[in-house]
């Protein structure tokens, strides 16, 4: 019996490191292998836990497909998510590797999580939980205008100068967001309100579509990597996104906002930055020429 229990002993351990070393191999998989890639997860991120993705949805903003278009270039991608792609290190194809990683890995499977549970967290959070949505969009705008409400902390070696800003815009929205969490959990203990979970296939398809939009923008973005950054003036981008955070905004506040705002204020901005370093570069030349 003894040598029974000894003899498969070793036979246990070994099973079990297996399934710990497959583990390990899936984690290293899963998660981001650098800073860049960390921010650009933050940042993707960041529209499902602020609860702007679910205040857009319960608030009936994402009607149509140019405001859900609109919606996912700006908020699950923008000028942040698509300037971390512009500059992360690598070769192309390690660089659409690293997004698409972010993106089918983490934003997908919890973008169909918050749409199937959007219900119950509009009936647990506050109803003036969608002003601290609004603010957290406000004061990302603010930041992507140059505001400079976040501190300046240190650049990782693997993002370059130019667009290194995009790194920092995590200080205002966290504010924003661990106020507006605390008081709706606050008035979860305080009311104990009833809630039923009813996932709606119109949320599900709307905040697909919406991913879809980001990922795609942000996909571009590394694919076009090193000529993104000699081509396209960064603060031209940061501009237009920063205009549609703010449309958005007004859209979850109610404001009446022509609901081609947020789509057009990034494409705007990114035609602007391509022109404008166009022409700063042909004026280059020309004054080189001229000078000799």
């Amino acid at each position: 019996m003894n040598n029974s229990i000894r003899g498969s002993y070793p036979r246990k351990l070994d099973s079990e490191d297996g399934y710990l070393a497959r583990l390990r191999n899936v984690s290293r998989r899963v998660r981001p292998r650098n800073v860049a890639e960390q921010r650009l997860l933050l940042l993707a991120l960041l529209p499902l836990f602020d609860g702007v993705a679910v205040s857009a949805l319960v608030g009936h903003v994402l009607t149509d497909v140019r405001t859900t278009v609109g919606f996912g270039v700006n908020v699950f991608s923008g000028a942040g998510c698509l300037s971390i792609a512009l500059a992360l290190a690598g070769s192309r194809a390690q660089r659409v590797a690293a997004v698409a990683r972010v993106y089918l890995l983490w934003v997908f499977p919890l973008g169909l999580l918050a749409a199937a549970f959007a219900s119950v967290v509009t009936q647990a959070l506050l109803p003036e939980f969608v002003v601290f949505s609004a603010l957290i969009l406000i004061g990302l705008a603010l930041e992507f205008a140059g505001v400079g409400l976040a501190p300046r902390g240190p650049r990782p070696s693997s993002v370059s100068a130019q667009w290194s800003w995009a790194l920092r815009l995590v200080s205002v929205p966290q504010i924003v967001l661990v106020i507006g969490l605390a008081a709706s959990l606050l008035n979860v203990f305080r009311t104990r309100p009833a809630l039923s979970l009813q996932p709606s296939l119109a949320h599900l398809s709307t905040v697909t579509m919406a991913i879809v939009a980001g990922m795609v923008l942000t996909l571009i973005g590394a694919l076009v990597g090193e000529l993104a950054q000699e081509y396209i003036d960064p603060a031209a981008v940061r501009l237009g996104g920063a205009i549609g955070l703010f449309s958005i905004a007004l859209l979850i506040l109610g404001v009446p906002v022509p609901e081609i705002t947020p789509l057009a204020s990034l494409i705007a901005g990114l035609v602007v930055g391509v022109c404008k370093r166009v022409l700063t570069v042909s004026t280059g030349r020309d004054c080189a020429e001229g000078c000799r």
